[in-house]
């Protein structure tokens, strides 16, 4: 203790060394501490430590103890153990020791046992724990090095989770598992929790990479994603976070509602342009979108997928390709189809041809064929096309095979080609290549037909596959494995060869023959190749051919069997089993099927030929190519087969063939490995077979008949047996054989003297390897060998004890005799064939595969000679020296060589099984062969270590491949994404720097996918190798390069991949977005292949502006497209934006333009905005607001240079002819921001500002596509909402502004004359263009409409030309003169045409004002600026005279008087209005000239197309509607109708004020003048009234324009305004005029107040009469021919409006005035002489229902008859039916007639008709009735119902409301109504459901029980009617129970039929829901069975007559089971 309280004093020592050379103190305590035990153990426990625990270290005082004690763990504490946490948490289970330095305790360490000893301390003393005793501390567990949170912590794995989820929640470690209890007290999970999981998601979005790598990041999210979608109820459990797609490797998670997913390229690309921010599922995951509820991305768009089908079914010729070529393998099914092609044409000899050349593309026919003049395949035949085969070549399905071939080459090529007698045949799917067909009818025909196919070097719309030499290699080798399949059973074909060339030499690489013998059987088919040698195959063939009707046509049916042939040196042959395949001609690819021999037969064969047409889940078939098929496995080939087995037995017994058997080539149905259709061929052949002499006796020497023989079966094979001999005596046979049985009586030594019985020897011919003869196992004597194996020797199976005695002799016998030795091993793994004890699999008898030669990475098995089974690997699917190529460093190898080569050959995999050898390297010891060979491989090795690399590449990518089915050996693998894995031949490199589709491939730095690899998609894909590099690779490469050559030009050798990749760049779509979002510095080459970071590079887009000695050019063979969005400037670009803000030069170049949807934006504001002459006046509009007094627009017609000019877009299309608008007001900033505001404009606060720039600006879209204009005089402003003409504008700033000076101008010097900026000779311009404001809008091109997407194009079909828009704008300004009228500042408008070919200036219109009314005009607007503050209104009235220059200089004048106010002068300052800040300004204009007649327009500011109809001109500053084009129409009374009515109150007092100004301007009071001018004078100054005729006819004047006259004349008669003219004589010839007031008291000279008393009433004898107010008479003549018209005036003008018409209430008259009313037309003379057309106007006459009537209406009141009268029983019927009663009382009696009376049966009809419905007459009225009414009465009613009524009744039915149930109640009616008569002709009536429909066969099958139609009603017409209204058409269930039962007993067959018929229609609904009535209905033998004579001739049917449905079967099944099952019809 005084040691370590000292060394605590003083920590210093520990540093100093103990001696001189020797170590410090520190590390001398720690050797101590290793050594021996000094630390001291604390006895005594802290006094905080509870008494009640055990405190470990009281048992040990005085003690001393090591750190490093494992059993006794020690725990050391630098402090006082007072003071530390540490005793209570493991006081109970360690030692401690306090006061320790904390360096020493560094040195020290902890014990490795802590962890389990604090566990254990809270296990043994858990009653004092709980879940909060660490609620203090966050991290206390300690796990894996490091402290954890309880939450971060499961005792157990979640049982349905099985993924490693550290590090983000850990299981408890075994060492702490037996603490579980005292964990979960202590408050940890028992189990991984769901909410665990769901928080590792939210775990991996927040963690670094340094946490986790993104790899197994993505395990985990993968995990538990795949977690969930097997059981989506875990959703519910947590908040979901699933990743989408992002440039970052790391999972990029969301929570899963914001997450969508697609395929749809069209879809994503709306997405993008939205705006819109929308993520999709990450593609690694996508496969679990359903799974997760995740919405489609159409879903969140709000469309469907198909609105992007095209209308109508079509399919284009590359989409049709590149679907059959997902049906087709390529490799040697290309061959194999071309094979195909050429039998069919007759060839003899197939050749083929790879031509490596890349040929001259100087001389082509077609220049499009240049890119398929490099590497090819082609392929020869000698046998020429026929004109069909030309036709159906083109076919893409064609009936005939000669079109096959051309579907699938489409793998290797787009535009194949060939040649065949005269012609050349180009085929270009694409039209990339050539547009049509090309023929030469010139030369010789050509010998046979040649194909060429040249490789694709890109991927198209066809295939995306680039081919190469690799395919080459893989054809060859699959031709010499597959050569004598090829050949075997074609027609014509006799041999194939396939050569390539060696400069221009051609070498044969392979050669296939086939010749026949002299007899045609045996066909002899030698390969050859230099590499592989010579081989020769025989093979013996047997054919069958019949004939049979396919699909109504007479085809015939070919069958061939072929077996395998061994010759031997004496020209005989010895029969080989084969492992059979099946052909059409040419082999499928199908797998082996299992038999013995090849089959071929012409098969109905897939669509690709990959497989047999049939069914092969079952044996059923279903169609016509099924059924041939069956019919070939069931009778041609069993008879081609039974041939073949025929010759065999014949050249058996001739001696020819050695050694036969005659079962070893026949099928069993065990060994086969499809089912289906090949069971049906044993099944054929075994039955063709037994009726043949075909089964050998070896006993009688003779070929027998199945019949013939009998058999002892054998345990081991199922048709091999042994003959008995006839001649031995059965009984005494078997007492001898079990004596010999039981005695030791066989000699087995070569002595003799060594006795066995049987069952202890081995048969000596089988057996001979297993041992020596001196062993004493054989029997020495093989004359009785065939007894002895009856009698128990073993000659086909080895007990296990013998295969052990045999395997313990290899080792000795190895030594000395090698060969032997591995005979014996061969020997003994050939007969074991049961379970092996571990004593076999032990011992070291198997051969080890000695190291290859040049095998120079580590060889696991070197040393070993021979191992155990345990210790060895052996491959059954691959070679020895395969398995050493993939595992060779890891794992020892069984030599499976031949015996000759030191191997024991090959071993089944039963027997490798059985001795638990390994058969497949695990992927972990594959992986590390892997790395090793990596790390092994030097690039100076020799050339063979590259050959041996090669090979195990290719083995070890394939293992791989095999294998990544299982995620975790797929996770694990695709770790190696960015390490080396992938060899080119030359090198390691990493899959990232990998590519399918790349040209070079040795790199450096991006590598092309070898050929060795390009097959292994499971592998590619794990690795992600790319198909194509993106951009970022590109990019990553580039950067690689910079950081090797920095700034230094690259070298010659990596020149061309530079250029490849830029060649890559350009091929690719490249969304600026996604560059936006790369992180790292992008290089690229300059055209000196220098690599420089882009922003030192530019695009020489413009070669005319001065050099930049900033930057350089990046390389010309970079596209601009790709350049600009990489970020590469272009010349132009640079240029406009090299001058900064705070240089000396003015320019500037910042973002600029409209921000929104722009162009969609645009092209709604267009619709709402015609083309016409709004387009001057918004102009106007916006000149005025910008305060300018002049503006001329400008018609360019002129094309101008477009070289010089900011894009070479705008060269194209902005150059030529253009509209140009100049004023002389240059643009404040305001202006500038409120220009680009698109639809909220930049209204001004001013009160002058009269419009808005946005909304009405946008008309010049028009006309262009790009509007731009120049303000300041250096400011030029672009609008570019397509982002295509102006460089860098982009959809977030769709244009640019540029501060412009001489520079810029130089540089731009093409758009100073297309802005005016420069005159020729014949222009002058009247105004300095440069000042102000110049607007120029490019007329849009032809070209510019097709592209645009501002213009609706179904309205827009062509552009608008220069000479429509010259005639456009000479009728426009027409439209405009009076446009000046109410403007605020403009004074002169003009326009001028500028002429393309002389470049001369004319005017063409100008309006303009005059300086001094200029200033009146501004005197009102000084006044409105008073109005803000004090709201008084006021009123403002000048002259204006406009001056008009028109073509050919002739000028007009014309005078208007202007009178403009704001604010209401008839209301208060309280009372007066505003809108939004805005003023109620109006205003009118008249015209002065006497001879200007208008017809008023409305104006707001500017005219609008709204007429008024007055004299004059109204403005206003009224609310519009969006248009602009009219007054603002609200459905409403809201603000904007309550404002516009405030300003025409306004205008009309206004315009009685205007009446009294302009007076002088027309009459002066103090002239004379002449009285023939007076009245004309008079009436040019009443033409602005607007009442009178001559200035705007009233009646004209509609809606609030005529409010507004009458508002005006109200005003000038409140005002008592002098108006009317009285004219004064100052002497016989003149006079003048005095004005007097409508309302004045200065004598009879002016109106009175009222007319009573004056002589102004006309009377109709044409007296002019004094009015009297108590006389209201007036004086009528009857002969005056307007008297009617007068007398309807006097009732209109009397009467109540709602009286004229049909009908009106009655309250709406007095009664009172209604009799005086009527005693008035009933007495008068005048009025009696149009009593009936008063009556028939007027509704006067009265009803009891409250109600007025006219006699026109259709409904009268009923007079009531004497309640005696004999009809009153009827009109009580009638009043009950609320029919109208007329009310008589008090009135005269003519009244009476216009109402009818009862007897009037018409007219009571038509009312009742009028007021009820005819459902409600005929329910109500008629049918009460309708069994009194005769057949014939009946029938009429019902065909009226049936025509008339019916056909709306189903409609009225699916309606609501009154309809529906009227038409309800009448069909109700209708159903219960009797009205038809029984055939039993009892007179008695029935509803119609009492009959049955006649047309049902069930009710005529038992029409006795049934009721049906009288002839009449059977009718067809009747038929639809009769059913909807109850006509009975099902039987009830209980009546079909009764019917089948008497069908059972009856057995009527078609009876039968007819209940079956219905039983299985829609009509027995009722029975099919009941199961009950089912069950007892199938048990009821009512069905007659099928007729089955067309199988009787097979075999008898089962039974046949009747039987229940439960006991039968279908008919389709007949064929199946007709003898065992009752069959149905």
């Amino acid at each position: 203790m005084a040691v370590l309280q000292y060394l605590s004093s003083f920590p210093d020592e520990l540093s100093q060394k103990v001696s001189t050379n020797s170590d410090s103190l520190l590390v001398a305590l720690k050797k101590l501490n290793a050594q021996s035990c000094w630390l001291p153990v604390a006895s005594k426990h802290p006094h905080e430590y509870p008494s009640c625990l055990e405190w470990k270290g009281s048992k040990y005082q005085f003690c001393l103890a090591s750190a490093k004690s494992i059993a006794n763990p020690l725990m050391l504490v630098s402090e006082d153990l007072a003071s530390s946490h540490l005793p209570l948490i493991a006081g109970s289970q360690a030692f401690f020791v306090q006061g320790v330095p904390v360096q020493l305790m560094e040195q020290l360490g902890r014990s490795q046992a802590l962890i389990t000893a604090i566990a254990s301390h809270f296990n043994e003393n858990k009653l004092f724990c709980s879940a909060n005793t660490f609620a203090a501390f966050d991290n206390w567990v300690f796990i894996e090095n490091k402290f954890l949170s309880p939450q971060q912590i499961a005792i157990e794995a979640n049982p349905t989770f099985e993924a490693n989820l550290e590090p983000f929640v850990y299981v408890l470690p075994s060492n702490l598992s037996d603490f579980a209890d005292i964990f979960s007290l202590l408050g940890i999970n028992h189990q991984v929790t769901p909410q665990q999981i769901f928080g590792i998601l939210h775990s991996i979005k927040s963690a670094t990479h340094d946490q986790i790598t993104a790899t197994k990041a993505w395990t985990i999210v993968t995990a538990i994603l795949e977690w969930l979608a097997e059981d989506i109820n875990r959703i519910g459990d947590g908040d979901v976070l699933v990743p989408v797609e992002s440039k970052s490797f790391f999972p990029n998670l969301i929570p899963v509602q914001e997450v969508s997913y697609t395929n749809n390229e069209v879809l994503c690309n709306i997405a993008n342009a939205s705006g819109e921010e929308y993520h999709l599922i990450h593609p690694k995951v996508s496969h679990l979108s359903a799974e997760l509820g995740i919405a489609p991305l159409s879903d969140q768009l709000n469309i469907t997928e198909d609105i992007f089908e095209d209308a109508g079914q079509h399919e284009p010729i590359t989409t049709r390709l590149r679907n059959i070529l997902k049906e087709y393998k390529d490799g040697l099914t290309i061959i194999k189809e071309m094979i195909q092609n050429a039998d069919d044409a007759g060839a003899t000899e197939v050749n083929i041809l790879y031509d490596n050349r890349t040929h001259s593309t100087k001389n082509l026919i077609l220049k499009g064929m240049a890119d398929s003049h490099g590497p090819a395949l082609i392929v020869h035949n000698n046998g020429s096309f026929t004109k069909e085969d030309f036709e159906n070549i083109t076919k893409l399905a064609g009936a005939t095979k000669a079109n096959q071939p051309l579907k699938i080459v489409y793998h290797i090529t787009d535009v194949p080609s060939f040649v065949s007698g005269k012609w050349l045949y180009i085929f270009d799917p694409t039209l990339q290549f050539l547009k049509g067909v090309v023929h030469d009818q010139s030369k010789p025909d050509y010998e046979g037909t040649m194909f060429r196919f040249p490789f694709r070097t890109s991927s198209s719309q066809i295939s995306s596959t680039v081919y190469n030499e690799h395919l080459v290699e893989d054809i060859k080798r699959d031709l010499i494995e597959c050569g004598s399949k090829l050949l075997l059973f074609l027609q014509h074909v006799k041999r194939i060869t396939f050569s390539s060339l060696r400069g221009n030499e051609k070498i044969i690489e392979v050669s296939i023959d086939v010749s026949s013998s002299s007899n045609d059987d045996i066909h002899e088919v030698v390969i050859k190749s230099p590499h592989n040698g010579s081989g020769t195959e025989h093979w013996l063939i047997a054919s069958q051919e019949e004939q049979w009707r396919y699909q109504n046509n007479i085809e015939p049916a070919v069958a061939s069997v072929a077996c395998q042939l061994d010759r031997t040196n004496t020209n005989c042959y010895n029969c080989k089993e084969t492992e059979g395949n099946a052909f059409c001609f040419l082999p499928l690819a199908l797998p082996s099927t299992g038999l013995p021999v090849h089959v071929s037969a012409n098969f109905a064969v897939m669509s690709n030929r990959s497989g047999i047409w049939t069914e092969v889940s079952s044996g059923t078939v279903t169609d016509s190519k099924e059924r041939w098929n069956k019919n070939l496995m069931e009778k041609t080939i069993p008879e081609a087969y039974c041939k073949l087995l025929q010759k065999l037995q014949a050249m058996h017994c001739s001696g020819t063939l050695l050694d036969y058997e005659f079962h070893m080539l026949w099928p069993l149905a065990t060994n086969l490995h499809m089912k289906y259709p090949w069971v049906f061929l044993v099944a054929g052949l075994i039955k063709l077979l037994s009726e043949k002499e075909l089964f050998y006796s070896a006993s009688l020497n003779k070929w027998q008949t199945l019949k013939q023989s009998s058999f002892i079966p054998s345990q081991l094979f199922s048709i091999d047996a042994i003959a008995m001999s006839e001649q031995i005596d059965s009984d005494d046979y078997e007492n001898v054989k079990s004596k010999i049985k039981k005695f030791p009586c066989i000699p087995c030594s070569p002595n003799g003297m060594n006795l066995k019985v049987a069952n202890q020897l081995i048969d000596p011919v089988v057996f001979t390897d297993i041992f020596d003869p001196d062993d004493a196992i054989f029997c020495q004597n093989n004359l009785v060998r065939n007894m002895l194996v009856e009698f128990g020797m073993m000659s086909e199976k080895l007990s296990m004890d013998i295969i052990i005695r045999s395997a313990e002799t290899i080792e000795s016998i190895i030594v000395t005799d090698k060969s032997k030795a591995m005979k014996r091993v061969k020997a003994i793994l050939q007969y074991i064939t049961s379970p092996v004890p571990d004593e076999l699999k032990k011992m070291r008898f198997l051969p080890v595969l000695p190291k290859p030669q040049h095998y120079f990475i580590n060889w696991k098995g070197e040393g070993h000679v021979l191992l155990s089974p345990y210790g060895l690997i052996c491959n059954s699917r691959s070679t020895a020296r395969g398995t050493a190529l993939i595992v060779g460093s890891q794992r020892a190898i069984l030599n499976t060589n031949s015996v000759s080569d030191g191997g024991c050959g090959t071993i089944g995999q039963r027997v490798i099984k059985l001795l638990e050898i390994a058969t497949k390297p695990s992927f972990d010891e594959v992986l590390k062969h892997l790395n090793t060979l990596i790390r092994s491989f030097k690039p100076s090795a020799p050339r063979v270590h590259y050959e041996i690399i090669n090979e195990m590449c290719r083995e070890i990518y394939t293992f791989f491949d095999e294998l990544l089915d299982n995620p975790l050996l797929h996770e694990s693998l695709s770790q190696y994404y960015n390490k080396p894995f992938i060899w080119t031949g030359k090198t390691f490199v990493c899959p990232w720097d990998v590519a399918v589709n790349w040209n070079y491939h040795d790199g450096p730095y991006l590598y092309k996918l070898p050929s060795m690899l390009s097959e292994k998609d499971k592998l590619l894909k794990c690795l992600d190798i790319k198909k194509d590099f993106n951009y970022e690779d590109i990019l990553v490469a580039f950067e690689k390069m910079y950081k090797e050559f920095e700034s230094h030009q690259l070298q010659e050798s990596v020149r061309d991949i530079a250029l490849s990749m830029i060649s890559e760049l350009n091929s690719m779509t490249i969304d600026s977005s996604q560059v936006s979002d790369y992180k790292r510095d992008i290089i690229l080459i300059d055209n000196s292949f220098t690599l420089r970071q882009v922003s030192q590079l530019s695009f020489n887009d413009s070669p005319w502006l001065p050099p930049d000695n900033e930057s350089f050019f990046v390389h010309n063979k970079l596209t601009r497209e790709v350049a600009l969005t990489l970020g590469v400037k272009p010349t132009c670009s640079r240029f406009l934006n090299k001058f900064a803000p705070q240089s000396q030069q003015s320019f500037v170049g910042v973002p600029f333009g409209q921000k929104e949807e722009l162009t969609r934006r645009i092209r709604n504001i267009l619709q709402e905005y015609p083309l016409d002459a709004t387009f001057l006046k918004e102009l106007l509009q916006n000149a005025d607001d910008a305060k300018a007094t002049k503006i001329r627009v400008i018609l360019d017609k002129r094309q101008h240079k477009k070289e010089k000019v900011p894009s070479e877009e705008w060269g194209k299309e902005l150059q030529g002819p253009a509209l140009l608008v100049w004023n002389d007001k240059e643009f404040s900033d305001a202006d500038l921001e409120g220009i680009q505001k698109l639809g909220l404009g930049s209204k001004r606060d001013d009160d002058e500002s009269i419009g808005q720039f946005g909304i009405g600006f946008n008309v010049a879209y028009h006309l262009t596509d790009c509007p731009s204009f120049i303000t300041r005089g250096n400011t030029l402003c672009v609008f570019d909402p397509h982002c295509r003409y102006i460089p860098e504008a982009d959809h977030s700033c769709p244009g640019r502004r540029y501060n412009i000076d001489d520079n810029f101008l130089e540089g731009m010097s093409h758009l100073k004359s297309s802005f005016l900026w420069v005159s020729s000779s014949n222009v002058h311009w009247p105004d300095n263009l440069t000042t102000g404001t110049l607007f120029r809008f490019p007329l849009r091109t032809q070209s510019g409409l097709q592209s645009t997407e501002l213009l609706d194009k179904t309205a827009f079909k062509k552009h608008i030309s220069v000479s429509v828009m010259e005639e456009k704008l000479t009728n426009w300004v027409n439209e405009i003169e009076d446009a000046l009228l109410f403007l605020n500042h403009i004074k002169k408008f003009s326009f001028y045409i500028i002429d393309d070919k002389h470049s001369s200036l004319k005017l063409s219109y100008e309006i303009s004002i005059s300086q001094e009314d200029q200033q009146q005009r501004e005197g009102f607007h000084q006044k409105l600026l008073s109005f803000k503050t004090s709201k008084e209104p006021f009123i403002v009235t000048y002259p204006i005279q406009l001056t008009i220059v028109k073509p050919h200089n002739e000028e007009v004048t014309k005078r208007w008087l202007i009178q403009n106010g704001v604010g209401n002068l008839s209301k208060s300052p309280t009372e007066q209005l505003s809108l939004n800040r805005v003023q109620p300004k109006y205003g009118i204009a008249a015209p002065l000239d006497g001879d200007t007649h208008i017809h008023g327009h409305v104006f707001c500011f500017l005219p609008l197309p709204v007429f008024t109809n007055l004299p004059v001109h109204v403005n206003g500053q009224f609310a519009l509607n969006n248009n602009r084009r009219s007054l603002w129409n609200g459905d409403k009374e809201d603000n904007k109708i309550k404002w516009n009515r405030f300003i025409l109150q306004a205008i009309a007092y206004c315009y009685a004020l205007l009446l009294d100004k302009a007076r002088p301007y027309f009459i002066s009071e103090s002239e004379s003048y002449s009285l023939r001018d007076f009245s004309s004078i008079i009436n040019s100054y009443y033409d602005l009234f607007p009442l009178l005729k001559k200035g705007g006819d009233s009646e004209r004047l509609e809606g609030d324009w005529h409010t507004l006259a009458l508002n005006v004349v109200q005003h000038l008669y409140d005002q008592n305004t002098s108006v009317l003219a009285i004219q004064v004589l100052t002497s016989q010839s003149k006079a003048k005029v005095e004005w007097r007031s409508l309302e004045s008291d200065n004598g009879f000279t002016q109106f009175p107040k009222s007319p009573n008393g004056y002589p102004l009433l006309l009377t109709s004898d044409d007296i002019l009469r004094n009015f009297n107010e108590n006389d209201q008479r007036y004086f009528l003549s009857k002969s005056n021919s307007s008297l009617f018209s007068q007398i309807s005036k006097l009732l209109h003008d009397n009467l109540p409006s709602k009286l004229k018409g049909n009908e009106a209430p009655s309250n709406v008259i007095d009664g009172h005035t209604l009799k005086k009313l009527w005693e008035c037309i009933t007495t008068d003379d005048y009025f009696i002489i149009y009593q009936n057309e008063i009556v028939q106007e007027w509704a006067l006459l009265p009803a009891r229902n409250n109600k007025l009537y006219s006699y026109a209406s259709g409904v009268l009141p009923i007079v009531e008859p004497d309640i005696m009268h004999v009809l009153h029983n009827a009109f009580n019927v009638l009043k009950d039916l609320n029919v109208p009663i007329l009310v008589s009382e008090g009135y005269p009696q003519a009244i009476f007639n216009y109402c009818p009376s009862m007897t009037q049966y018409n007219s009571i009809l038509d009312v009742i008709f009028h007021e009820l419905s005819p459902t409600e007459v005929y329910c109500d009225i008629i049918f009460p009735v309708f069994d009194r009414l005769n057949f014939d009465e009946r029938m009429c009613h019902m065909e009226y119902i049936r025509k008339s009524l019916f056909p709306n009744l189903k409609h009225a039915l699916q309606m609501t409301g009154k309809q529906s149930e009227q038409a309800k109640k009448f069909v109700n009616c209708a159903r219960n109504l009797p009205f038809l008569v029984s055939h039993s002709n009892d007179d008695k009536l029935y509803p119609v459901n009492h009959f049955v429909d006649h047309t049902m066969e069930i009710f005529n099958s038992f029409s006795d029980r049934f009721n049906f139609l009288a002839e009449e009603y059977r009718k067809e017409e009747w038929l639809d009617f009769l059913r909807f209204i109850g006509l009975r058409t099902k039987v009830a269930p209980e009546e079909f129970v009764k019917f089948c039962d008497e069908v059972s007993k009856s057995h009527c067959k078609d009876t039968s039929t007819v209940l079956v018929e219905y039983l299985f229609s829609t009509k027995a609904t009722a029975i099919h829901k009941s199961p009950a009535l089912l069950s007892k209905i199938c048990e009821i033998p009512f069905v007659c069975t099928a007729d089955l004579s067309p199988l009787s001739w097979i075999a008898p049917p089962y039974s046949a007559g009747f039987t229940c449905l439960n006991e039968a079967v279908g008919y389709e099944d007949a064929p199946l089971l007709w003898t065992i099952w009752l069959t149905l019809t």
